[in-house]
Parts: C-alpha cells; structure tokens; sequence
C-alpha cells in the first residue's frame, strides 16, 4: 500500500484505519452517535470535504468538530481550489 498525505499526519495508519475520531463523509452507514451525524450531514454539502474529525469526551459530552478534512493525496485539487 503506499503511504497517502493521511498518514504522514498519523490520521490513517498503514493498515488504512482510521484514527479514533475521524469520520468518513461520504458513506452509506448509519452513524450511531447522534450530534456526530448531523454534522457529516452538513459537511456532504462541503464541496472537498472527505472526513470530519471530531474530538470525543468519556464524560457523555456531544463531540466537537476539531477539523473537517480534505484528502488531496493524489493532488487532484490546486491549491486555489483548496484555499476556496
């Protein structure tokens, strides 16, 4: 497998898991926690967005959106349509 800009930053690993948090936005599944689906709702609206990473409490808290990501490993994205 060769190795995509995601695991250079640590949010995929080399067997291609994902990091604890970070949320594929484009998937058919039902997303069990509740405030976490709405927003990957929202972000298929997002043009580039492909994953919504999402800081998660032990204490019951609703997740906080940390980043929306944009996977432009194959550089198929210009950095002026990035930047919009």
């Amino acid at each position: 497998m060769s190795t995509t800009a995601l695991q250079f930053v640590d949010l995929i690993d080399s067997d291609g898991d994902l990091a604890y948090g970070l949320m594929p936005v484009h998937i058919d599944a039902e997303i069990e926690r509740v405030d976490e689906a709405s927003v990957i709702h929202n972000a298929k609206s997002f043009r580039y967005v492909d994953y919504v990473f999402f800081r998660r409490f032990s204490d019951g808290r609703s997740s906080q959106v940390a980043a929306f990501v944009i996977d432009n490993s194959k550089e198929l994205l210009s950095e002026a349509e990035l930047a919009k």
